[in-house]
């Protein structure tokens, strides 16, 4: 299998890589991280303060159920959903 295929849980030190315009996250899923305070531990760090999308007001959090579970067209809806909404900016 080819390792840049596959997904990674950035560390706090490479969020300095993710320079994209636009940030989708995700919080919860398969660990606790909504509740076991790693959330605002990210959220709170300067390296996530100082990404570019997160400066400018456009680092979106998205339901993990439909951006990582793959559960068939309604989830995919729903990511196209939220694509427009914040990258188009459709209600």
């Amino acid at each position: 299998e080819d390792p840049s295929l596959s997904m990674k849980r950035p560390d706090l030190e490479e969020l300095a890589a993710l320079d994209g315009d636009v940030l989708f996250y995700i919080v919860g899923g398969t660990n606790d991280s909504d509740s076991d305070g790693r959330f605002e531990e990210v959220t709170g760090n300067p390296l996530w303060q100082m990404l570019p999308a997160v400066e400018e007001g456009r680092a979106y959090r998205v339901d993990h159920a439909h951006w990582m579970e793959f559960s068939g067209l309604d989830a995919a809806n729903a990511v196209l959903d939220d694509v427009e909404r914040y990258l188009i900016g459709t209600p």
